[in-house]
């Protein structure tokens, strides 16, 4: 009897909690408010948002011609496959020696991403290519052949391939059979056969590596049921084992960020996360033997990772508040080489050994320079850059750097106040600049100082000033650090965000009376929340993607079994408190402007998305709001200008917020 009343209370609370995000959603339902003006022009949609001043687009366009060349994989013959940008959909293209000229290899109409070179062909490699839609494919290109060979359709969102070691066979993680999952597929480049399916079901699957006999492959799931972790599935069963079994030490910190077997293969080289919540190097033998660290950066998360193909040198990288450091380990010697002295400060997104073991290509960018690929010898030290991206009309000098700064916040640890760090970009002329808070995406997403042209627009022509910070409940900390924020503490960024505006009016630069908000994501709510609660201390606010219910957010995160990060939406308070700071609720609070973005380029929803449920709902409470949307079918599949001007928008709203009084 007892157990049929909880039954019936938890399908009572899963009934309220479906009322009550209709009830939120059905503000679409709400006679729609006349806007001012209504402009769509080229794709873009304007609600109330007065065309850019075609001085600012021009502006805004030099800073958007700068390349970049990210590090696709090493081909078999010792040069690179890389993917610059020139301002179009990016392509694969090959570079032979250090700053040779680049040789584009694809020739699709849709952006090449990922690609992984064959083992042993120079001639061939497969790639991924993605479209606006937000389909992506995978397609076998021989070098010299002209088109490519499509392997896969665009209907569906497939992951980079990975490469057997046979030549013949690539793994991959796909959503084609719908429902927003993720299964793993194996796929014969040369049969013509469609996909086999090897592991369905249970959320999201990512491949990871080949085992040197190529009857198993290394996967990772994200969470779940089985639990989130590394497990190896041979191709022929499906039959599942997991790298490390979980024991009571572990249990409470199951994250994992990715992993390859061994170059002899005996073992599991992955990163997982210990109970200080920070991500270490570990060995896990296949035979069952108890893993082992390989490697840790105390206090920092190791990122990324890669060993040489004759196991001799291990190469890692960290993040050290938001800066990339890296450690090459010969293992033969037991030594650890000292880093090049000439290595950028920035972030290193890739790297990766060539296929003798002998060079290990690096991406590295920074916040002056676009991303770039330089390679390491660590047999003789020697470090050479080989692509030199092109910052088009722009001069490297003016490009001001992130400098790191700290401030105080309201609590206490061990007695002393808190203290958090971040970025600032500041204008290099004199006087009290307007300021733009930066709020990163999450959940424990942080900050980071990479190449952001639009940031150096802002600083450089329109003279505002670039304060990003990581507030509590950023990742890169580790997970006590990353779980501040978490179920009932979900007010307490927005408190930081009051000391980071405390801290912004004791800087000599910095004009506290002419301060905005802008977030993405989830730090487009936290800016929503903010502004309600600080209004009287802010101009306003652009919020980009941001979610019109909390609640809906929470239900989501419990259905896919990951509950921590908004509490558990059947406790009472935890509901009030979502409900209570979701943006559909604080739409009253908030008396400053609002500027909503929504760029992801789909059509108009039925109901409305997110953003417009905000406007509708500001609107309806007399709130000054405007809206900017990104409408795909406008723009014929190529958005690319639709998105550039609709920054150059943002710009001039923001230009507006922050004019002198």
């Amino acid at each position: 009897m007892q157990g049929s009343r909880k039954h019936d209370t938890k399908r009572m609370q899963r009934f309220l909690r479906r009322a009550a995000v209709a009830a939120l959603a059905a503000v679409a339902l709400l006679p729609r408010p006349v806007p001012a003006e209504r402009i769509e022009q080229e794709g873009l949609v304007a609600d109330g948002l007065a065309p850019a001043p075609a001085t600012l687009a021009t502006a805004l366009g030099r800073y958007q011609k700068a390349r970049s060349a990210r590090l696709l994989d090493w081909l078999a013959d010792g040069s690179l496959l890389i993917a610059p940008r020139f301002g179009g959909p990016a392509q694969a293209h090959r570079v032979a020696a250090p700053l040779a000229m680049r040789e584009q290899l694809s020739f699709v109409d849709a952006t090449v991403d990922a690609a992984a070179a064959h083992p042993f062909d120079p001639r061939r490699f497969a790639f991924r290519a993605h479209d606006t839609a937000g389909h992506a494919w995978l397609a076998l290109q021989r070098i010299g052949d002209g088109a490519a060979q499509a392997l896969t359709d665009a209907t569906a969102h497939d992951d980079p391939p990975l490469w057997a070691h046979d030549g013949r066979r690539l793994a991959f993680a796909s959503d084609r059979r719908g429902g927003g999952e993720f299964d793993v597929y194996v796929i014969d480049t040369g049969s013509g056969d469609t996909p086999r399916l090897v592991l369905g079901g249970g959320g999201r699957w990512r491949v990871l590596d080949w085992s040197r006999d190529d009857l198993t492959l290394l996967v990772q799931h994200d969470g779940g049921t089985p639990a989130a972790g590394l497990y190896r599935v041979e191709i022929a069963s499906g039959r599942l084992t997991p790298v490390e079994p979980p024991t009571a030490a572990r249990a409470a910190t199951p994250r994992v960020a990715g992993g390859r077997f061994s170059p002899d293969g005996r073992a599991v080289l992955y990163l997982a996360a210990d109970t200080d919540g920070f991500l270490r190097l570990r060995e896990a033998p296949i035979d069952g033997s108890p893993a082992r660290e390989l490697a840790a950066a105390p206090g920092h998360d190791i990122e990324r990772f890669d060993v040489s193909a004759d196991g001799r040198y291990l190469a890692y990288a960290w993040d050290e508040a938001g800066i990339s450091r890296l450690q090459v380990v010969d293992q033969r010697g037991r030594l650890e080489l000292a880093p090049p002295a000439n290595l950028p400060a920035g972030i290193i997104c890739a790297l990766r050994f060539d296929r003798a073991g002998a060079r290990l290509a690096l991406e590295i960018e920074t916040a002056t320079a676009p991303a770039d690929v330089y390679v390491l010898e660590p047999a003789s030290g020697q470090f050479v850059r080989w692509t030199q991206s092109e910052l088009g009309p722009l001069d490297a000098a003016q490009l001001v750097p992130a400098i790191p700064f700290r401030f105080r916040t309201w609590d206490r640890v061990d007695g002393r106040l808190r203290g958090l760090g971040g970025f600032v970009y500041a204008p290099r002329t004199a006087g009290h600049h307007p300021v733009l808070v930066l709020l990163h995406d999450g959940p424990d997403g942080c900050f980071r100082p990479g190449f952001d042209p639009w940031l150096q627009f802002l600083v450089n022509e329109l003279g505002i000033a670039v304060v990003a910070p990581n507030l509590r409940g950023s990742g890169g900390a580790g997970r006590a650090f990353a779980a501040l924020d978490d179920g009932l503490l979900r007010e307490d960024p927005l408190r930081d965000v009051g000391s980071l505006l405390v801290w912004i009016g004791l800087q000599p630069g910095l004009d506290p009376g002419r301060v905005v908000l802008f977030g993405r994501g989830a730090g487009a709510d936290q800016a929503l929340a903010a502004l309600a609660q600080y209004g009287d201390r802010l101009r306003g606010a652009v919020a980009l993607a941001p979610h019109a219910s909390l609640l809906a957010l929470a239900d989501a995160a419990d259905a896919a079994g990951d509950p921590d990060e908004y509490g558990a939406p059947d406790e009472e308070r935890q509901r009030a408190l979502l409900q209570r700071l979701s943006p559909l609720s604080l739409a009253a609070e908030i008396l400053r402007p609002v500027l909503l973005v929504d760029l992801d380029g789909q059509a108009t929803a039925d109901p409305p998305g997110d953003a417009e449920q905000i406007l509708w709902r500001m609107r309806v409470n007399r709130r000054e709001a405007a809206l900017l949307r990104l409408d795909g079918r406008r723009c014929g599949g190529d958005c690319d200008g639709a998105r550039d001007g609709a920054w150059a928008a943002i710009a001039g709203w923001l230009q507006g917020a922050l004019a002198a009084p």
